[in-house]
């Protein structure tokens, strides 16, 4: 965390693992308001060497910026292709303030 920002990492939830046609899905999800908290929440997933080291770790975000009226939103496939952007829009339909992370494991549970 940069330690020049007085911004706290937010509370991680880990949901169940999801298996579908022989891979398993481990969801993380986060509350989400500004950028530097998206940074701050995968860095502290990808210190968790189960999540580092899976498959893929598919994530996307979108934070509504009041100030601008408008959102703030990105994704990641991370070789699943086009899976970010799936997730992105559901996103887009459903979550103004949220990050969701997607690792592929070959595990059950973290």
């Amino acid at each position: 965390m940069d330690q020049a920002n007085d911004e706290e990492i937010p509370p991680i939830k880990n949901g169940n693992p999801i298996t579908d046609r022989r891979s398993t899905f481990q969801p993380h999800l986060a509350p989400v308001v500004t950028p530097s908290q998206v940074k701050m929440v995968l860095e502290k997933l990808y210190e968790n060497k189960k999540i580092a080291s899976a498959t893929h770790n598919i994530y996307a975000y979108r934070i509504f910026c009041e100030d601008k009226h408008s959102f703030l939103q990105d994704c990641e496939d991370d070789g699943e292709t086009a899976a970010g952007g799936r997730l992105l829009h559901l996103l887009q339909v459903i979550i103004r303030r949220v990050i969701v992370c997607f690792s592929r494991v070959p595990w059950v549970k973290l």
